[in-house]
């Protein structure tokens, strides 16, 4: 076999493992959708029922916006991605933004949005 030969093949092996890794670890990222999703629920309920607390919950809940609309991108979620950055932006814009109101209707509606693209995504089965 030729030097160039080799060379292709071993480019194809590795790009044939890189490609089981990348599904593994979007394997893993989907099933843990669920568990991330119920930790925003569980701030934002917190957070919602004026509890002393409420205003550490909201900004945990924005952490974990923040962090979806991040990672759900990387791992191939687009619709989730956005949705996650909707939510997100709104949260910065509250925080930084002393006059901006607390709009819980919009809050869950963005939220719920997030809820439908993780059963979209789970319920669909991978290419």
């Amino acid at each position: 076999m030729s030097d160039e030969t080799n060379q292709s093949q071993s480019e194809e092996e590795y790009d044939a493992v890189l490609n089981d890794v990348l599904k593994t670890l979007r394997a893993e990222y989907k099933q843990d959708l669920p568990l991330r999703m119920e930790e925003l629920q569980n701030s934002l309920t917190i957070a919602n029922s004026d509890s002393k607390d409420a205003l550490d919950h909201l900004k945990n809940a924005h952490v974990v916006a923040h962090r979806f609309a991040g990672t759900a991108g990387s791992y191939g979620f687009q619709n989730l991605s956005e949705a996650a950055q909707e939510l997100d932006l709104y949260f910065k814009s509250l925080f930084q933004n002393s006059e901006s109101n607390l709009d819980w209707q919009k809050i869950s509606s963005l939220a719920e949005r997030m809820h439908v693209c993780i059963n979209e995504s789970t319920d669909a089965s991978d290419e």
